[in-house]
């Protein structure tokens, strides 16, 4: 069945956790969010260098440092936060890859597969970080 990976569950918790900062206390350090959240420090690197590369976040160096979000979080749409951890939104290889399927000719489900990935994507970019704070 589809599964949601953990590094994106992280990474939507830690932005939650970094959209509810407090933003006049500065940057909220990484190894506060995983305290808090209690994921490991070295995998929320990984995925925090992620978001920065994908401009969702913003990191700021020095003693006081830490990250913020780069945008409000209003505007960050969660389809947005998939991609920039776990790249193309797509619920089937060959839908992102055609030319590489060997059913491609033939295929009795490809488009099942593209309504799909439609309505993902239709889902995903209609709710923003904003959305999971908006209780």
């Amino acid at each position: 069945m589809f599964r949601i990976p953990a590094r994106l569950r992280y990474a939507l918790r830690a932005l939650v956790r970094l959209s509810t900062h407090d933003t006049a206390k500065g940057p909220l350090a990484l190894h506060q969010i995983a305290a808090e959240e209690g994921i490991s420090i070295k995998y929320l690197e990984s995925i925090f260098t992620q978001l920065r590369r994908a401009n969702v976040v913003r990191s700021m160096r020095g003693a006081e440092g830490g990250y913020l979000l780069a945008s409000p979080a209003d505007t960050i749409s969660i389809l947005r936060i998939i991609e920039a951890v776990e790249g193309p939104a797509v619920a089937v290889d060959c839908i992102q890859n055609p030319d590489h399927c060997p059913q491609k000719s033939h295929c009795t489900s490809a488009l099942l597969w593209d309504d799909l990935d439609d309505l993902l994507r239709d889902f995903f970019s209609r709710r923003t970080l904003a959305t999971l704070t908006d209780a």
